[in-house]
C-alpha cells in the first residue's frame, strides 16, 4: 500500500522547488533586463529584483494572474503612457510616476494579524494590524491611543492581505467613525481608527467576515 502522507509531502516539496527555481529564473531574467535607472529606482524604494515579477511578453491579464499567483506585488511589463516606465503595481499601476503606490501595495499585502481592539470600558473599538499582537496591545496603552489607556485585543485573524483586510472590516463600523488625539514621537497625533460600537455585536462581525470572506477562524479572547 501506498503512504498517501510521503506521496503528499513530495508532491508538496517538488511545488515549492518550482516555485523557487521559477522565481530564481525570474530574478536572473530581471537583472539582465533591467536598465540602470530602473535598478537605481529599486535600490531607493527599497525593492529587490526578485520581489518584481517578470511580465514581459505577456498581456495584462496574464501577468496579472501570474503575479498574484506568484505573489509578488510588483511587475516588469509594458511601457506606461506617461513617462514611458516599465515597473507597475501588481494592479498595473506605474510605480515610478507615483512612488505612493509603492507604500500602499505593501501595505495591503502585509502578512500579519488583522485585530479588533477595545477601550473606555469596552465602549470603543479599533480595527488594525501587527506582526505581534501583544506587543501592540502594549503599544496601545503606552501611547495612550486616541486619548484611552485601557486598550485590550480582543480578536485577530493571521492574512496575506492585512491592509486591505484591516481596510474592509473597518468599513463594516464606517458609519460610527470618532477621532481622538495621542502623543507620539513629542507630537499631537490624530487618531481616526477608532468606531463607538458595541463590542459583542462587533466582535461577531469580524468573526462572520474572517470565516465568510477569509474561510478562517478568527482566535477570540473568551476570558473578557
Amino acid at each position: 500500500m501506498r503512504d498517501r502522507r510521503a506521496d503528499t509531502l513530495g508532491q508538496c516539496a517538488l511545488r515549492a522547488a518550482r516555485i523557487s527555481t521559477s522565481r530564481s529564473f525570474c530574478m536572473t531574467v530581471l537583472i539582465d533586463e533591467l536598465t540602470a535607472q530602473e535598478i537605481i529606482f529599486l535600490r531607493s524604494q527599497g525593492i529587490r529584483p526578485e520581489e518584481v515579477f517578470d511580465g514581459r511578453g505577456m498581456s495584462n491579464p496574464t501577468w496579472k494572474a501570474r503575479a498574484k499567483e506568484g505573489q509578488f506585488d510588483f511587475v516588469l511589463a509594458g511601457r506606461c503612457t506617461n513617462g514611458g516606465h516599465r515597473l507597475k503595481t501588481r494592479a498595473g499601476h506605474c510605480i515610478q510616476c507615483r512612488t505612493s503606490s509603492i507604500a500602499f501595495v505593501r501595505r495591503e499585502n502585509a502578512k500579519a494579524n488583522v485585530y479588533l481592539a477595545a477601550a473606555n470600558n469596552r465602549t470603543v473599538i479599533k480595527i488594525g494590524y501587527a506582526s505581534w499582537i501583544y506587543a501592540r496591545e502594549e503599544t496601545l496603552r503606552e501611547q495612550g491611543y486616541g486619548g484611552h489607556w485601557d486598550w485590550e485585543i480582543l480578536c485577530w485573524v493571521k492574512t496575506q492581505n492585512a491592509g486591505q483586510v484591516e481596510r474592509e472590516i473597518s468599513h463594516l463600523f464606517s458609519q460610527h467613525r470618532i477621532s481622538g488625539s495621542y502623543i507620539k514621537g513629542y507630537e499631537v497625533q490624530e487618531a481616526v481608527e477608532m468606531f463607538s460600537y458595541d463590542v459583542d455585536k462587533a466582535i461577531k462581525l469580524f468573526e462572520k467576515y474572517a470565516r465568510d470572506k477569509l474561510g478562517l477562524d478568527a482566535t477570540i479572547i473568551t476570558n473578557f
